[in-house]
């Protein structure tokens, strides 16, 4: 599936997990240029409660406090933007990163930026991610991350 426009917009790295805007299909970042651009992230701390059922609700304190910088995962995946749930854990891991992109690296999707996985259409573009068919996921997470 990979071909030679599927590399990293900033270093030119091929072969690994690459990310692109929300709504687009270009720039393609890797892991390692998407680290070196996050912005720094706050959450709502929230109160937690447990229902009878075993799920939680949680009530927004108001206060906020700052995400620690993330890594993405051998898995492409960072600690989710929403801060910790119930059991104080970080909730499940997500594959969209929040970025600082820079006017020279594109003049369309510069400043903060959400970034969902790069994954090839066979003819052309990339897959919307809730369209890509479970065999072209399967290719992205299969990629080296770095």
């Amino acid at each position: 599936m990979e071909n030679e426009t599927y590399r990293c917009h900033i270093c030119g790295k091929k072969g690994v997990k690459l990310w692109r805007p929300y709504g687009d299909s270009e720039p393609f970042i890797c892991a390692t240029c998407a680290e070196k651009r996050q912005i720094k992230m706050t959450y709502c701390k929230r109160v937690w409660s447990k229902n009878p059922d075993g799920t939680f609700d949680g009530i927004n304190t108001f206060k906020w406090f700052p995400l620690p910088p993330w890594s993405i995962n051998d898995e492409g995946l960072v600690p989710s933007f929403d801060g910790p749930g119930p059991d104080g854990e970080n909730k499940p891991s997500t594959e969209k990163l929040i970025i600082f992109i820079e006017r020279e690296i594109s003049s369309k999707h510069h400043g903060k930026t959400e970034l969902l996985p790069a994954i090839p259409h066979k003819n052309g573009g990339v897959w919307t991610y809730a369209a890509t068919p479970e065999e072209d996921l399967k290719w992205w997470r299969n990629l080296p991350t770095r």
